[in-house]
């Protein structure tokens, strides 16, 4: 499904004029949490990269992105050394190479006005170059007070690297500075699971896992802010 997102856009870019093309930057916070048996809990994240759009209709635009993106969640404390070293507040960092591909639906009606609302709809497909974990370390030996520290590993291998899903959002489109500026808020959300089946029962693991269920999928709400600063 995702191939196939990715290749009509493009064949239809590449059989179109590229008069109409344009291209800026864009950045943005993200609020991640997984998503399911409980209420979302956010592990803060920003975006930022490039996009390039095309107007395919009077009403429609297409979009491609290519984002930094990071992703996350928290998961619950879990025991390492019983009794004498725990994690606490531990949360996932997906540090992810994210491709969206999104079609921005607006009123012709308004096309000439200040300040132009933008549906947004469409899928992205992402690659987690690195999953990283951090926590407070508190250690506990017995006659002693405990010990809090932070620390960080990198936890690549329980995870996959691979996520795709999609997304919605609303814009507003506007003028500053002689160049075109929107704000947008989004909200997307993975259809795969980013654990892997064997390491649900990990020790760093299973207590998120006994909350959340067996299959761990991230969603993010981003507000955004993108610039466009060429035409061809």
């Amino acid at each position: 499904m995702k191939i196939n997102l990715y290749a009509l856009f493009f064949l239809f870019i590449g059989t179109s004029s590229f008069a109409q093309l344009s291209a800026g930057c864009k950045a943005g916070i993200n609020f991640n949490s997984f998503v399911g048996n409980k209420a979302y809990d956010v592990v803060p994240g920003y975006n930022a990269g490039v996009f390039i759009k095309y107007p395919v209709l009077s009403f429609l635009t297409a979009r491609a992105e290519l984002l930094y993106s990071q992703q996350g969640a928290n998961l619950y404390d879990y025991v390492v050394i019983k009794p004498e070293l725990n994690h606490h507040k531990a949360k996932l960092l997906f540090h992810s190479i994210q491709l969206p591909v999104i079609a921005e639906l607006g009123l012709p009606a308004l096309k000439e006005e200040s300040l132009q609302p933008k549906l947004l709809l469409g899928g992205y497909y992402s690659y987690s170059v690195a999953v990283q974990e951090k926590y407070v370390n508190v250690a506990q030996l017995q006659g002693y007070p405990a010990v809090e520290y932070k620390g960080a590993s990198f936890v690549s291998e329980d995870y996959y690297r691979n996520q795709y899903g999609l997304l919605v959002g609303v814009a507003a489109e506007m003028t500053l500075f002689s160049m075109p500026v929107a704000l947008e808020f989004r909200y997307q959300q993975a259809l795969n699971a980013v654990n892997r089946p064997e390491s649900r029962s990990k020790y760093n693991v299973k207590n998120t896992v006994d909350v959340w269920g067996d299959d761990l999928k991230i969603g993010t709400l981003s507000f955004n802010v993108a610039v466009t600063l060429a035409h061809f």
